[in-house]
């Protein structure tokens, strides 16, 4: 199946095996000296539990001294990306900042990693990574495949919440304390639903709310960040001296792409050749959102845009969706996706709805077109009655936002905080999807982890800051050139 489908996620993942054992038996990892691996094993269907087991991989890094708290769950998005293949970064990352008094917990959700891995593969062609982003017949031969070793019914959110618990008491915790990203801070609220005793406190960097209906608000709210970023160059100089109209470029590409898809030449390798491939509206809106995801890609978003509508140049974006399509695809359990969207999300997205959100937008009704045919060949999971409904609780909880974020911005993190009573909401204001791993946000989740009350956590480095990455215009101080095909 195509990489397109990952849609949400938000961290490029790397191919790791931390356990490489049949036994559930916990041992030294392979190459981290630091930690210890097992499996986890838990039913497919726990109504049925003399049927299929799975074997989940968990990674434990203990404490360094004395463990003085809860250990730290750490809960990955997508949803599809595998918690332990960050295991060999963890000791040159903002995690391994919380290792002096707490362990450190990865387990991989069912259907992802090594754990039972629900994946099929991306095109082999480069040109099958554009002009939509489930293509039917690989749906159809992704399903059939996939349901030859798995019921994929049985991978939803809710679910992955019980192996989560299950291990929680198999290691012996009687508390422990949550990191969720993006996707991941769904697990982390429907944990909190389910066994709120066991939670000492938890972290959501980018929240992907229960409520979220995958991918009803996706154009709406990728719309909200591309305004906020033409907004932001109009107020810089630079920028705005030398892209003077953003929205008009943008809607110039758009008016361009409606009269059908150009082709446009892209590299799979920095010294290939170049490669044709056909390039549409979907694609080029679909490349727009990925580059709002990073601060760093959204830096040059005016100039590729500037580019595009007055040389007609779409190279820049052709060449960012296949990097993106590729790099993601290769960390992120497809199959596993659409289990959890099409179980939990496109179900409950009405006509209506579809066109409240997204009309007006660049997106438009695009990616709810695409996500409905892949859904409606694919196997559906039930969910809870209350899954939809906001959590309410009292545990401890910080929520990180960024105000450019395409897809999980502030508003999401409102939203979860209405029904969080001991909860504060930080918001980035020039911040992408994800500011958990940003110096300003790993200070302050490192104070809260170590036992700051949210209300009194102290977020000036926030306050205090500065757009990280300035635009870049052809002669801005600071700025950079970018070559034709996206290349600095």
């Amino acid at each position: 199946m195509a990489t397109r489908i990952t849609a949400t996620a938000t961290t490029v993942i790397f191919a790791f095996s931390a356990i490489g054992h049949a036994s559930d038996s916990p041992r030294p990892c392979p190459n981290i000296p630091e930690a210890t691996c097992g499996l986890h094993r838990v039913p497919e269907d726990r109504a049925a539990p003399g049927g299929r087991v799975l074997d989940l991989d968990y990674v434990v890094f203990p404490a360094r001294l004395d463990e003085l708290a809860p250990p730290l769950f750490f809960l990955l998005g997508g949803p599809g990306e595998s918690a332990t293949s960050i295991a060999p970064y963890v000791m040159r990352s903002p995690l391994a900042d919380v290792l002096d008094h707490r362990a450190l917990v990865l387990l991989d959700q069912r259907g992802t990693g090594g754990s039972h891995l629900l994946q099929c593969d991306a095109p082999a062609e480069p040109a099958g990574h554009f002009g939509a982003l489930f293509d039917p017949e690989d749906v159809r031969r992704c399903r059939n495949e996939l349901a030859t070793k798995a019921d994929l019914r049985f991978y939803t959110t809710t679910i992955a919440v019980e192996d989560l618990d299950a291990l929680r008491s198999r290691l012996g915790y009687e508390r422990i304390a949550l990191w969720g990203g993006s996707y991941g801070t769904r697990v982390a609220m429907e944990y909190i639903r389910r066994h709120g005793e066991r939670v000492e406190r938890a972290v959501l960097d980018a929240v992907s709310g229960l409520d979220g209906r995958m991918p009803l608000f996706f154009a709406y709210d990728a719309q909200h960040a591309f305004d906020r970023v033409a907004a932001d160059c109009a107020a810089d100089p630079a920028c705005a001296a030398a892209y003077p109209d953003l929205e008009g470029d943008l809607a110039a590409v758009i008016d361009r792409l409606r009269e059908g898809p150009a082709g446009v030449e892209i590299r799979t390798e920095n010294d290939g050749p170049p490669v044709e491939v056909p390039f549409s509206l979907g694609d080029f809106g679909y490349s727009i959102r990925g580059m709002l995801y990073s601060s760093d890609q959204t830096a040059s978003l005016p100039g590729f845009l500037h580019v595009a509508a007055t040389a007609g140049n779409l190279r820049p974006f052709a060449q960012a969706y296949y990097r993106r399509s590729a790099s993601l695809g290769d960390g992120l359990a497809n199959g596993m996706y659409l289990s959890v969207v099409c179980s939990e999300d496109v179900p409950f997205i009405t006509d209506d709805l579809a066109f409240r959100w997204t009309a007006g937008t660049f997106l438009g009704d695009y990616l709810i077109h695409e996500y409905r045919r892949a859904c409606d060949l694919w196997d559906r999971g039930e969910i809870p009655a209350d899954y939809h409904r906001p959590v309410r609780s009292d545990v401890p909880v910080l929520v990180l936002s960024g105000a450019r974020d395409p897809s999980t911005p502030p508003r999401w993190g409102e939203r979860a905080v209405r029904g969080l009573s001991n909860a504060r909401h930080v918001v980035f204001p020039f911040g992408g999807h994800g500011n958990g791993d940003t110096p300003c946000g790993a200070e302050i989740i490192r104070a809260f982890l170590a036992g700051a009350e949210p209300s009194s956590l102290a977020a000036s480095c926030v306050d205090a800051a500065v757009q990280q990455t300035a635009f870049r215009t052809p002669h801005g101080a600071g700025s950079r050139q970018e070559h034709a095909d996206g290349r600095p």
